[in-house]
């Protein structure tokens, strides 16, 4: 997970909500719930994680946590014994009752070292319908001595009545200036706005593209786009690969080369392209360019998103989806 910067200071979009934690902590009005929520890429997590730091820490420092007492240790790696941090199960999609069950029964509990225990609830929308009903108890009946975090990118996919029992605590896509600037002292890159541009505008995954993490899984994946074009690789057989694990990640890289290449062959930009091997499947590309080909990957593009968020919310055929997939890239390469 990506936390904050080394000095402990918030991102600067991130700052307008940390001050609001940081005004509630020192008047002791800290609500019983917020609900994080905002677009992925910003980093909502690591801000609650950063604040639950900051609540154990035993000797604060400028109201960020010390980093070196035993509770941030312990914190950090998520083991505090007053921390619960809730997620899926893996291989599941959904939240399920008996973990909300066993978050009720931790709200309920006495702290053990620090004044009060927190509760991080990761992708709520998971939330089973029986695991909602479960927890809009606890939210409605809330332990004074408990704060419960719900991190969502989908805010309109939980109940009503647990987003009117909560605090929101909402995250915007900074503006482009900010996110060049950031971008150019986090990565001490000048040139960024490809980077931008390829994660929509999100700065955590432009910063890990500036940082070649192409050069990993992601890479291994676009080689495999590639292999797909050039008929090197089969579609059954890569769905077989990626159906058990990184299934969701797929997806993404394909919506995601997809998008920079549609965008590629419609301005001509080559800052867009990041990395020797989106440069590959440019030329690739371009080499073919048509009104057809053009058409047929933006369809393309369109059903990779469709297909991540069946495979965030649902339990979908993997095999079969990612089948699919692969075929109608692997057929842009016949056009």
């Amino acid at each position: 997970m990506t936390r904050f910067t080394e000095s402990g200071i918030p991102h600067p979009w991130q700052l307008s909500q940390w001050q609001r934690l940081l005004t509630q902590w020192h008047r002791q009005r800290l609500a019983h719930a917020y609900l994080v929520c905002g677009e992925s890429g910003l980093g909502k997590e690591a801000l609650v994680r950063a604040f639950c730091d900051l609540l154990f820490c035993e000797s604060p420092q400028s109201d960020h946590a010390c980093g070196l007492c035993h509770s941030c240790i312990v914190a950090a790696g998520g083991q505090h014994p007053d921390l619960r941090i809730v997620k899926s199960e893996e291989g599941s999609k959904v939240l399920k009752i008996d973990q909300i069950r066993e978050l009720a029964m931790f709200a309920e509990k006495t702290p053990h070292t620090a004044t009060r225990k927190v509760v991080i609830l990761s992708q709520a929308e998971r939330l089973h319908p029986a695991g909602a009903n479960a927890l809009l108890k606890t939210l409605e009946e809330p332990p004074g001595d408990t704060v419960i975090f719900l991190l969502t990118d989908k805010p309109g996919s939980l109940l009503p009545t647990i987003r009117s029992r909560c605090q929101r605590l909402l995250f915007a896509r900074p503006d482009i200036d900010v996110s060049r600037q950031w971008l150019q002292q986090a990565s001490g890159v000048d040139s960024v706005d490809a980077a931008i541009a390829a994660a929509a505008g999100q700065p955590l995954p432009a910063l890990a593209l500036l940082q070649g993490e192409e050069n990993g899984q992601q890479g291994e994946i676009l080689d495999a786009f590639d292999g797909l074009l050039r008929r090197e690789v089969s579609p059954v057989a890569l769905a077989e690969k990626y159906r058990k694990e990184h299934s969701v990640l797929v997806v993404e890289q394909l919506a995601l080369a997809s998008s920079i290449l549609l965008k590629y062959l419609l301005t001509g930009r080559e800052g867009l392209l990041i990395g020797p091997r989106m440069h590959s499947l440019a030329d690739w590309f371009a080499t073919r360019r048509s009104l057809v080909l053009l058409r047929k990957l933006s369809e393309l593009h369109d059903e990779s998103q469709i297909a991540r968020d069946q495979l965030e919310r649902f339990t979908p055929n993997s095999q079969l989806l990612l089948e699919s997939l692969f075929h109608r890239w692997a057929t842009l390469g016949k056009l």
